[in-house]
């Protein structure tokens, strides 16, 4: 744990350089605070997305992690840059009237942050290790000492002719924690088991925030959910499938992140697109299912059916036939990842 102190902090810090790269999608005139929540979900799953997009070639193409590594903290900086300059000419304001809140409010909002707080703190004093995940670790320690990305055989260390994992070299979840752990200085167990879930458990509650801000006027209302989400996920543990498990216990698998929050993101997605019907909501849809297919092979298959399945019938029912063209592009990413697993397959 103890390890685990200075990366988790510094971890921390880089969650505003993901909210400030987060801004050049993000396009709200005024910044508040939920354009900041908004702009640090949508910031991490944009940096998800163009991890995927970088490192799949690169990997197909047996070029060096320190190549996929350079070039990604290139891409953040000048990310970082862009929304560094709009945060800089933007109109700012951070007030929070604390008159308009209810003392309900006050009380579900500190019930609902000590809950929340209380399961980050189980990633961070009490780690649980599973064998699942070992060849994630496995790949991306290979990544690190040796540079060779997906081909080393995780079970004897032998570096080999051809790719070990297909479905990892098209959803290659450990060059992330390969990246971070480089970042951090720390081990990539740390940041797998410590770091990261600790940080996006709060990510998660986000979302499920936004979600609160679209299908509830009352802020009492809004509060009330997310306490009956952080309660629920804290007793909704009845096999290894269920979202609680997901959630508190091996989010740091690329599944299981994309059960505990890319699901629920393009849910939040979907109603947005239902309600307001703005480009920039497909935009941010095509984008999480591209981050979606980083995290394992499940979240490009899950992505891919939701997408396509809740776009056509969007488009059918609402008769919104100019968004067609939206439509494709948002379901471009997943199709042609899900094309590419199959080639390198057969």
């Amino acid at each position: 744990m103890s390890e685990a102190v200075v990366p988790c902090l510094v971890y921390l810090v880089l969650q505003i350089i993901i909210m400030i790269a987060g801004l050049n999608i993000v396009r709200d005139k005024e910044l508040n605070i939920m354009v900041f929540l908004k702009s640090w979900i949508m910031g991490q799953m944009l940096l998800f997305a163009i991890l995927q997009v970088v490192a799949v070639p690169m990997i197909v193409l047996n070029w060096r992690f320190s190549v996929l590594f350079w070039t990604y903290i290139g891409i953040v900086t000048i990310l970082f840059g862009f929304g560094l300059q709009r945060l800089v000419k933007s109109k700012i304001s951070l007030m929070i009237h604390w008159k308009s809140f209810s003392w309900l409010s006050i009380v579900l909002i500190v019930s609902a942050s000590l809950v929340i707080l209380s399961q980050s703190c189980i990633y961070f004093f009490g780690i649980h290790l599973d064998e699942d995940d070992s060849r994630w670790l496995a790949e991306a320690n290979d990544a690190l000492e040796y540079g060779h990305m997906m081909t080393v055989n995780f079970h004897t260390g032998e570096l080999m002719e051809q790719f070990a994992e297909i479905r990892d070299v098209t959803s290659p979840w450990p060059m992330l924690f390969a990246i971070l752990s480089r970042v951090l200085n720390t081990r990539v167990s740390i940041v797998a088991h410590t770091v990261y879930p600790t940080v996006e458990l709060f990510l998660l509650y986000g979302i499920y925030y936004l979600i609160g801000t679209e299908l509830l006027e009352k802020k009492e209302a809004r509060f009330a959910f997310l306490l009956l989400a952080a309660v629920i996920t804290y007793f909704y543990g009845g096999s290894v499938y269920t979202q609680g498990v997901f959630s508190l216990i091996r989010i740091w698998q690329g599944k299981a992140t994309v059960a505990a929050v890319i699901i629920p993101c393009i849910l939040y997605l979907f109603i947005c697109i239902n309600k307001r019907d703005r480009a920039s909501d497909w935009m941010y849809l095509g984008m999480t299912g591209t981050a979606a297919c980083l995290m394992s092979a499940m979240g490009v298959s899950i992505s891919l059916i939701m997408i396509a399945v809740y776009g056509i019938y969007h488009i059918i029912v609402y008769l919104r036939w100019k968004r067609i063209p939206l439509f494709f592009l948002s379901i471009i990413p997943p199709l042609m990842f899900t094309l590419t697993y199959y080639y390198l397959k057969g």
